[in-house]
């Protein structure tokens, strides 16, 4: 293809994220790689987090002859959510020490940690143009690039939104992407010594004076309020001694002041907090809130959790006040970047001790002491953050982050320990966590809900917040709603821990109470009562206090009523009721009972099945937090998972988003469910936790006996024709990506069942050219067809599995179709790549891949072998004896 073509090529709307992928892999000459790479600067953050693992692999392939690593680094700087998951890919490639990319990996992770603290902002940030996450072809995608749009105009102004709205073949392509390379990323060998844990970075690396400039004028979200020159000076006095003092002053000074005062108070209470946590070691913290010996301390790996406000009490009002507070907001970027792996550190290695517990009694009891430490090492920060008022907030805390629509601002406040639990496994302790997050920087005026925040706006807030030149005080009303938080909370512990009763005085709805909070937030001194309350704090309490939930937030308890399993547990259902009347009117009597009936069975036997939903539990935590007025409150579930390779399971996701784009632009109801996957290192990562679901092996475990068929019959009584309608949506779709991609090891055990009906495939450790048992390849089957999944289908000649069939034939069509999508996830990471599934060499596992699809076939003849494959499928011989073999050693049933 001419230069020319490939120019009209990547101005058209049909350049897609995909086919920007294709040829910066393809494409190594350099012209066209810079210009690939200054095109990444308009893909948006969605479409960049989507292929960050290939993009990392690549870079570091080509780090002598593409620029494709100075972008990445330029997303690192602009963004600490970004730079973490870099650094972490990085990293669990270093640990690889892969000959090809080991150098370029080392030399790549170094510069990533200096980019994250010396952070700018781009001097001629490219605007950017929506694109669909995939496909510009996606109409569920594109219906939302409106409200995204206007997310941006409020964040850039009409002159941004007028160029984002403009078609691609019209976009602005004279603009410089990004700020010079030079003030952020010095050019390998010349890069900064490699930090050790210990110092962290050096933040004076790389000042940027000019971007941080424009950054202070941009950044409005903090303004601190006017400080006098004799502020310092009465800090320094008891709070007793200045309210003396003003009596006497005159009455044009009252302003000045009431300012010494608050001033004075605050300065105090944090003094008092630093004496607090000085007073204790670590390890007497730990022992004083019963922790368990060998096993992590929060206080001890985070470091103490006020020790920043320690920094805060410098000359703030001196003549270097503001080099002082530029160096501090640096140091505060340094320290976040620390906390970050050294949180993620912890919590990786609790995972690994607790396997080297045998009884499930010792393994909860060390999980519970863990969390509860680090709980209250999360109390103690925000506890600082309140007393001191400095900001931004979000540097202050700590976050896991998965999900993009939480990555930017969100943090972390309280582990729900009692929801916290431990799965079954042998050799490994994967366990789920469960926490609530919100954005503390959030003011009370800005009520979004969180589910619906656009990632653009949401990014622009981070940029604002991360590029802020210097640390500032917090506006007086996100102050005084983060003080009344953390002083209801510290009220509610220390009640507890005298036995009063909880104060419910403001439990009730969400939106009465947040209006109701308003109000007290501007009648009330809130910063003054956190701060006379800490003063208040002896050191034999400040030991002592656990930041336990709320009553109301333990596990709820099964209803009598659903305990019995329903009606599985005694016997089968009647299929009448005897005595009735034989009339019409009578039988329509009947019918209706007998209707109300099989609903209130079937909604006894989910609950006793699945227990509360995610929905009810999370109005119910929410309802007793002391921070459910933050309008982007959320609560969070993920699977922790230390001693495992995760890198596998994010390239299973990826493609499966990408199998479920494609269905959704052709308009199949074929479902899918791909989970987030965060990878930390090259053993160690976080899953996303499917809510709502159970294993087919633990429901069959429910009630012994019955069969597969007969628990989704009672269980879906009132809704059989949805359920078995997601039931076979989603199996089809499945087997789809079981086939393709080879996926073994699918025993009743790695199969979920949601309380919708649909069925989610887990563990994706073997698939492509690895198999369980010393890669022996015993099953070698398509995919999983027994005679439990068809008896769900009302068997092989039902409408269902008609149905099913059908549904599996147009879906492997539509792949076929798309098959490049597909082979590019896996293309893009054979190079250099140590994981399992390519144990068989980048040949074998390209060629295998697209012989799968049958590319060379005609669709009839396609047909014809998709027929094939779905009748080898059905009771299966070796899926039958897989299946006996996982029952009588593992105890699957």
């Amino acid at each position: 293809m001419s230069g020319g073509s490939l120019l009209r090529l990547f101005q058209s709307e049909y350049f897609d994220a995909h086919l920007h992928m294709h040829y910066l892999l393809r494409m190594e000459q350099s012209g066209v790689q810079d210009y690939l790479v200054n095109e990444l600067y308009k893909m948006t953050d969605d479409d960049i987090d989507f292929y960050l693992p290939q993009l990392c692999q690549i870079a570091l392939l080509r780090y002598d002859k593409s620029s494709l690593h100075r972008f990445l680094l330029d997303k690192a700087a602009g963004s600490m959510p970004f730079a973490l998951k870099i650094h972490w890919l990085v990293q669990s490639l270093v640990e690889d020490k892969s000959p090809e990319l080991y150098e370029s990996a080392m030399a790549m992770l170094i510069l990533c940690e200096a980019a994250s603290v010396n952070s700018a902002p781009s001097r001629a940030d490219p605007p950017r143009i929506e694109r669909t996450v995939r496909s510009s072809s996606d109409p569920d995608l594109q219906s939302q690039l409106p409200n995204r749009q206007s997310s941006e105009e409020d964040a850039d102004g009409p002159e941004a939104q007028r160029q984002m709205s403009a078609e691609r073949g019209e976009r602005r392509r004279s603009r410089t992407p990004g700020a010079p390379m030079k003030s952020r990323e010095p050019r390998h060998p010349d890069a900064p010594p490699t930090p050790s844990s210990d110092r962290g970075v050096d933040f004076r690396f790389g000042l940027d004076t000019e971007a941080e400039a424009d950054a202070e004028r941009e950044a409005k979200v903090f303004d601190p309020p006017p400080r006098t020159q004799e502020v310092e000076e009465k800090t320094e006095a008891q709070p007793e001694e200045v309210e003396e003092k003003t009596v006497a002053q005159p009455e044009e000074d009252k302003v000045d002041s009431s300012l010494s005062e608050v001033e004075a108070l605050r300065a105090a209470a944090v003094r008092h907090l630093l004496a607090l946590e000085e007073s204790f070691t670590p390890a007497a913290r730990a022992q004083a809130l019963g922790g368990m010996p060998n096993f992590p301390n929060p206080f001890a790996h985070l470091g103490q959790p006020v020790a920043f406000a320690k920094m805060t009490e410098a000359d703030e009002d001196g003549p270097d006040s503001q080099q002082i507070r530029q160096g501090l907001m640096m140091k505060w970027r340094c320290d976040y970047f620390t906390t970050q792996n050294q949180l993620v550190s912890l919590i990786m290695r609790l995972s690994v001790s607790l396997a080297a517990l045998t009884e499930k009694s010792e393994r909860k009891a060390a999980l519970k002491s863990t969390l509860v430490l680090l709980n209250r090492w999360l109390l103690d920060r925000r506890l600082s953050m309140a007393a001191s008022g400095e900001g931004p907030l979000f540097l202050l805390g700590v976050h896991i982050p998965l999900w993009r629509s939480y990555d930017s601002l969100h943090q972390m406040l309280h582990i729900h320990v009692e929801h916290c639990r431990i799965f079954s496994s042998a050799t490994r302790a994967p366990f789920v966590l469960v926490f609530e997050s919100a954005n503390l920087d959030e003011a009370p005026e800005d009520r979004v809900d969180a589910a619906k925040e656009e990632a653009s706006a949401t990014g622009a807030m981070h940029q604002a917040l991360l590029h802020k030149p210097i640390t500032a005080r917090l506006r007086k009303p996100t102050w005084d709603r983060l003080a009344n938080c953390v002083a209801n909370e510290l009220r509610s512990i220390q009640n507890r821990g005298r036995g009063e009763e909880e104060d419910e005085k403001d439990t009730g709805d969400d939106d009465d109470g947040y209006s109701s909070e308003r109000q007290r937030l501007s009648d009330e001194d809130w910063q003054g009562r956190l701060h006379r309350l800490i003063k208040e704090v002896t050191p034999e309490h400040w030991c002592n206090y656990v930041s336990t939930a709320a009553p109301g937030c333990e596990p709820r308890t099964p209803s009598s009523s659903s305990t019995s399993k329903g009606p599985l547990s005694g016997g089968q259902q009647r299929d009448s009721v005897d005595g009735t009347d034989d009339s019409g009117a009578g039988r329509k009597l009947h019918a209706r009972a007998e209707a109300r009936k099989r609903k209130e069975l079937a909604l006894q036997t989910r609950d006793a099945i699945w227990g509360e939903s995610w929905q009810e539990k999370t109005k119910r935590i929410r309802k007793r937090s002391p921070y459910r007025h933050y309008a982007s409150w959320s609560l969070n579930a993920m699977m922790v998972k230390g001693g495992d390779d995760l890198r596998q399971e994010l390239l299973a996701s990826q493609i499966i988003e990408q199998f479920s784009a494609i269905f959704q632009e052709a308009g199949l109801p074929l479902w899918l469910k791909a989970t987030k996957v965060l990878v930390t290192s090259s053993t160690a990562g976080f899953l996303e936790f499917i809510h709502d679901s159970i294993s087919v092996d633990a429901m069959k475990k429910l009630y012994p006996g019955k069969t597969l068929a007969e628990i989704f019959k009672v269980a879906f009584a009132d809704k059989p024709f949805e359920a078995k309608k997601n039931f076979i949506e989603s199996s089809a779709a499945y087997s789809l990506v079981v086939y393709f991609l080879q996926v073994k090891d699918r025993h009743n055990g790695n199969l979920m069942m949601l309380t919708s009906g649909h069925v989610v495939h887990i563990d994706f450790g073997f698939m492509l050219s690895n198999s369980p048992g010393g890669n022996m390849a015993f099953e070698n089957s398509p995919f999983k067809l027994t005679q439990e999944f068809l008896d769900v289908m009302d068997g092989e000649c039902s409408e269902q599995y008609e149905y099913f069939r059908t549904l599996l034939i147009r879906g492997f069509l539509e792949s076929r179709k798309h098959m490049e999508r597909i082979i590019l996830q896996v293309r893009m990471m054979l190079t250099g790549s140590k994981m399992p599934c390519f144990r068989e060499g980048p040949d074998f596992v390209l060629q295998t891949l697209q012989d799968r699809f049958f590319a060379n076939l005609t669709e009839e003849a396609c047909i014809e072998k998709v027929v094939e494959l779905i009748d080898t499928s059905v009771n299966n011989w070796r899926t039958i004896q897989y299946d006996n073999y996982q029952r009588l050693v593992n105890g699957i049933l």
